[in-house]
Order: C-alpha cells, then sequence, then structure tokens
C-alpha cells in the first residue's frame, strides 16, 4: 500500500499545528518582554485585590461585628463606603510621590518603594482592632496602588515594541480584573466556611494580599530598567555634567594664547544629538562580529545582557574597578539604554530594527533638547502649546470619565448591588458576584488574544461607552418597573434579567473600557512630560474614584435605579466626546505619538532620524531599509 493513503490527516489540522508552532515560537522569541509584563502588571493583582476585598468583608458579620458597623443603612452605607475609599486618598498621594520617584530612580526602584507601602498596608490591616488601623492601613495599601497605577502602564509602554504593546499593557487590566476575582472568590468562600463569630473569617482574606506584595517585589529584582527611560535619564545626565564643567570653567580667566583650554571649553557646549553621538559612531565605525554560539555583536560590545538589581549586585561585590573604571563606568552608562532595548528585543544589537528604534528615540529626545535650548520646555511655553494641551486634555477626560461608566462601582460594591436586584442572600450575593468576577477575567482574556490590537483605540473606547450605557438603561427601566422584594425567598424573573444585563455589561467592559484606558494614556506623552501627563490621569482616576466609592452606596440607598440612568447617561455622553477629541493611536511608536498629535510632521521626523543615523536625505542606504525593517517589528 502506498504510504501517501496511510497520511489521513485532514488540512486544516495541519495548519492548527503550523499556527500553534508559530505561536509557540513567537512565545519564545518575545520572552523577555512577556516576562517584564507579567512581573510589572502582578502589581495590578495588588490594586484589584485591595480595591475588591473591601467590597467582599464589609458585608460578613464578623467585620461588622468586630468594627461596630450598625445603625440605620445610612450610616452602614457611609461607613462601609469610608473604608472603600479612603484608599483612594492614599492612591492619590502614592502617584503624587511615584512620579518624582519614577523620574528620579527609574520605574522598577519606584516600584519597590510602592511595594514598601503594600506590605507595610497590608500588615497593619490585618493586625487592626479598631476601624481608625482599619482606615490607616487602607491608607497605606493606598500609596503602593497609586505608585502601581502612575508606573506600571508606563513603564511596559517604553519596554514593548509598537506591534505588542496594546497587549502588553492591557495586561495590567487582566491582573487588576484577577485580583479582583481572587479577592470575592476568597471572601465567599470565608463567608460559608468560617465562623461568623471568628475574627478568622476578615483577618485571612485581608492578610492573604502580603503573599502577591513578596511574589512582586521579588520579580521587581530581576527586570532591567526601561530603555527610554535610561536614554532620557542620559542627556539629564549629560546636560549636568555640561553644567558643571561650565560653572568650573567660569571661576578661572581664559587666556586665548592657550588655544588648549578653549578646546576643552567646547567640550561643554549644549549641543543637540551629541548625547548620543558615541552610540551610533561605534555602532557605525564597528563591523559586527559573530560568536561562538552563533549571535552577532558589536566589537567589545558583547551580547545584549540584563541590567536587573541582582546582576548589578553580583557586578558591585565581584568586580573591582581598575585604573580606568571610571571611563568604563561612563562607557557602560552611554550604552545602557542600547542593552537594554536589545536585551528586551531579544536579538542582536547589530540588528537594524535595534538600531532604527535607537535612532527614533534619539531623535525625538534631540528635538526636546532643542526645544530646551530654545526656552520651549518651561511650564508656561509648554501650556502654550496646542499639541500639549489637547495630550493634557484627552488625559483628563479619559482617567475621568472611565470611572464614571461604572465599573468600579459594580467592581467594588458588586455584592451590594446584586442584593439591591433582588438576590437578598449574602452568600447567593457573594456568589453571583464571584461569578460575575469570572466572566470578567475570561472575557478579559479572550480580549488579549483576539481584539485588542485587531481594532483602534477610539474606536473600542467609542462603542464600549455606547454598549454599556444601553445596558445601565434597560437595567434602570426594569428595575423601576419591577422593584425588588426583600421578602422574595428566591429571584423573581425581572431580577435574574438585571443579572443577567449586568453579565452582558462585563463582555463589554472587558472589550474595551477595561483594557484600553490603560493603553492609551500610557502612551500619549513625550518623555519630557511622561510623568506629568500620566500623573494628570492617575490623579484623576483616583479622585473620581473617591468620590464614586463615597457615593455609590448611597446613591443606591437613596434614588434607587435612577442612579442605573445617571451612569447609563454618562456612558453615552462620554462615548461622543472621546469621538470627537481623542485621536486613534494604534500602529504607532511612542515617539510617532508626536506626529499624531502634531507636536512635529513627519518629514521633520524623518529628517531627524536620518540625522542620527548619518544619512544624507533621500539616499537609499542599509540605514533607511533599517527604517523600514522597524516598522514591522
Amino acid at each position: 500500500m502506498d504510504s501517501k493513503e496511510l497520511d489521513v490527516t485532514p488540512p486544516h489540522t495541519v495548519h492548527v499545528y503550523d499556527r500553534l508552532g508559530s505561536l509557540f515560537s513567537g512565545v519564545v522569541r518575545e520572552r523577555r518582554i512577556i516576562f517584564l509584563a507579567l512581573i510589572v502588571n502582578f502589581g495590578a493583582l495588588l490594586l484589584g485585590y485591595d480595591s475588591g476585598i473591601a467590597g467582599a468583608i464589609i458585608v460578613l458579620p464578623s467585620f461588622q461585628q468586630a468594627f461596630g458597623i450598625q445603625g440605620s443603612a445610612k450610616q452602614v452605607a457611609n461607613t462601609s463606603s469610608n473604608i472603600v475609599s479612603i484608599l483612594y486618598g492614599g492612591c492619590l498621594i502614592g502617584g503624587l510621590l511615584a512620579s518624582w520617584t519614577s523620574y528620579r530612580f527609574g520605574r522598577r526602584r519606584s516600584l519597590l518603594f510602592g511595594c514598601v507601602f503594600f506590605i507595610s498596608g497590608g500588615i497593619v490591616q490585618t493586625t487592626s482592632t479598631a476601624v481608625t488601623q482599619i482606615y490607616i492601613g487602607r491608607a497605606l495599601a493606598g500609596l503602593g496602588v497609586g505608585t502601581v497605577s502612575q508606573v506600571c502602564p508606563v513603564f511596559v509602554s517604553e519596554c514593548a515594541s509598537k506591534r505588542h504593546r496594546s497587549v502588553a499593557v492591557a495586561m495590567f487590566q487582566l491582573c487588576l480584573v484577577t485580583g479582583g476575582m481572587l479577592a470575592y472568590w476568597i471572601g465567599y468562600g470565608v463567608s460559608i466556611n468560617v465562623s461568623p463569630t471568628s475574627a478568622k473569617q476578615w483577618r485571612i482574606p485581608i492578610g492573604l494580599q502580603l503573599l502577591p506584595s513578596v511574589i512582586f517585589t521579588v520579580g521587581l529584582c530581576f527586570l532591567s530598567e526601561s530603555p527610554r527611560y535610561l536614554a532620557f535619564q542620559q542627556i539629564s545626565h549629560e546636560r549636568r555634567r555640561r553644567a558643571e564643567g561650565l560653572a568650573v570653567l567660569d571661576r578661572f580667566p581664559v587666556d586665548e594664547s592657550k588655544p588648549h583650554l578653549l578646546k576643552d571649553a567646547e567640550l561643554f557646549a549644549p549641543t543637540p544629538g551629541s548625547n548620543h553621538e558615541g552610540v551610533t559612531t561605534y555602532l557605525t565605525t564597528h563591523p559586527p562580529k559573530s560568536t561562538n554560539d552563533g549571535e552577532t555583536t558589536y566589537g567589545d560590545l558583547g551580547k545584549p545582557r540584563a541590567n536587573h538589581f541582582l546582576s548589578q549586585l553580583v557586578h558591585l561585590l565581584f568586580h573591582s574597578r581598575n585604573r580606568d573604571g571610571d571611563q568604563d563606568h561612563h562607557q557602560q552608562d552611554a550604552f545602557a539604554p542600547l542593552y537594554a532595548l536589545a536585551y528586551l528585543r531579544n536579538i542582536p544589537i547589530s540588528s537594524p530594527s535595534i538600531k532604527a528604534e535607537m535612532a527614533e528615540i534619539y531623535a525625538q529626545l534631540d528635538e526636546i533638547e532643542e526645544d530646551r535650548l530654545r526656552g520651549r520646555t518651561s511650564w508656561r511655553a509648554l501650556l502654550r502649546n496646542s499639541s500639549v494641551r489637547r495630550r493634557f486634555a484627552v488625559a483628563g477626560f479619559i482617567g475621568s470619565w472611565q470611572i464614571w461608566t461604572a465599573q468600579n462601582a459594580i467592581l467594588y460594591y458588586a455584592p451590594t448591588i446584586f442584593m439591591s436586584i433582588g438576590f437578598s442572600s449574602r452568600s447567593t450575593s457573594l456568589l453571583a458576584s464571584g461569578v460575575f468576577t469570572c466572566l470578567k477575567v475570561v472575557s478579559t482574556i479572550v480580549a488579549l488574544i483576539f481584539t485588542i490590537n485587531r481594532y483602534g483605540r477610539v474606536q473600542g473606547l467609542t462603542v464600549g461607552g455606547l454598549l454599556q450605557g444601553i445596558i445601565f438603561f434597560i437595567i434602570g427601566i426594569l428595575l423601576d418597573i419591577f422593584p425588588t422584594d426583600p421578602t422574595d425567598a428566591e429571584p423573581a424573573p425581572p431580577n435574574i434579567a438585571m443579572m443577567a444585563m449586568i453579565y452582558l455589561y462585563v463582555f463589554v467592559y472587558s472589550f474595551t473600557l477595561g483594557p484600553l484606558p490603560w493603553v492609551y494614556s500610557s502612551e500619549l506623552f513625550p518623555p519630557h512630560i511622561r510623568e506629568a501627563g500620566q500623573l494628570l490621569f492617575v490623579v484623576l482616576t483616583w479622585t473620581n474614584n473617591y468620590a464614586v466609592a463615597k457615593l455609590t452606596p448611597i446613591g443606591f440607598a437613596e434614588i434607587g435605579w435612577k442612579l442605573w440612568m445617571v451612569y447609563g447617561t454618562l456612558n453615552i455622553a462620554g462615548a461622543g466626546v472621546c469621538w470627537l477629541l481623542c485621536p486613534e493611536t494604534k500602529g504607532k511608536s511612542m515617539e510617532e505619538i508626536d506626529i499624531v498629535f502634531g507636536a512635529v510632521s513627519e518629514e521633520q521626523r524623518s529628517s531627524h532620524v536620518a540625522q542620527v543615523l548619518g544619512i544624507k536625505q533621500g539616499t537609499t542606504t542599509g540605514d533607511s531599509v533599517a527604517k523600514d525593517d522597524f516598522a514591522d517589528k
């Protein structure tokens, strides 16, 4: 019998195997940025857990008894909202601190500072014996949450390529909803398995937040710093070095009869482009070499290597400085962005795409330095710039609107909300909200795999706002026509319909207004105002979060179904503003966002990139091909 007759594998099966193999090879190739995204975004799991655990424990009898949460429905709602919303006062301060620490010490170290607040806040909450201690512990944890929301999206966005940036940053949302899911299921588990008279019923859920805090802290020690942050700091350090040199030279009169002194003085001339000249010159003048293991390197630079905390510690302990140690140190600083970028991309530093991406980064930094020399980087000058004003307007709108779409109101008070629509049993309401959070996680995973990279940011935000608004209007109408009866043993069909609409909302939210605001805000700003821009987004996010957390339980108690109509109106109105105000950024590199907002024309940026690469305009060289190659990365 012919061997071909024995091959009965369907063609479509072979195609599936090929796609799985391609997916696996892609994961292996991008393993370093995947690892970084998982570790950095793991901080969002802490954010989600801290946010969700309060809503899960405030309904537990043991917690209410331990902290005297009793009285009228309004008094209980007021105390509950204080416990939930105090977190966001800490978030506000944490975001302010992180905007400075991330600029001064780097993204990774700033997150390590945030871990201290997470761990200390968890300890205070777990050992609390009075409601005041709960408030203090929540505020400390809020400092960590504010740090995570300020730094994590920007850190990942700066490290990921434009092809994978949306998915890498959107993993922040996946970790956030995973933390919420864990909070609710743990709350449900202790509500039915731990005695309602035992303090363990509420201490166990709160204390468990310490475990992911420790994991997050350890993981950060294995990460490299952002290459874009390193490049920006390289220019800042060079500027300070020149300023110090000029200050020294000003102390001595220059004798024009000694030209070597004038030559030395020229070293401190602040000319744009000189910050990266050593890198581009080295890459141009040193041909690539092949190593024994088949990798390509540039001269004595070697293979791309990690620059994480542990590698720095080992180098400090076991590698002594030689006489040229200072010179070696300065050379390592000069090439640090290149090393970091090549390491994260998992390709040799001789790759044309690495050279092209570094050229684009340095071209943007040259433009910023030129603006600084012309006095265009003061805040007064920046706020007169229409491009900067529009970026801040977009970030402020997205940061505020995303909260008033009711996403966090449902997340924090899911048990209370399910009780308000007819699921009167506490354990039943916790179970319903647990299913709600599981659907959130599953649908977010589906969105990351299939849609986040396929559709635009603005398109997704607009469609999501419209659909969510319609869903909330339907819930409000049903609740008005079929009011709930607390004496009903089982939920009535209208109550089940309202629960189904909330579950439908989960899918819409997970594909649109869940992950996209984090992606969009992290890519809007150039490096010299990136901390300030993200800070505006974070401050408005947590300020509005505080208001929503404070007002939602009171709103359900006072106006009932009308609150759903308010949220529906805000969703639909915000969708219209989003469509008119926000430009699309899908498929653009961090540096190309300048072109989207009109800060620089495409021709100007191309000219600046060519200057960095050292080529003439209009020529077709290997460098221009490298730039085309970068466009696909």
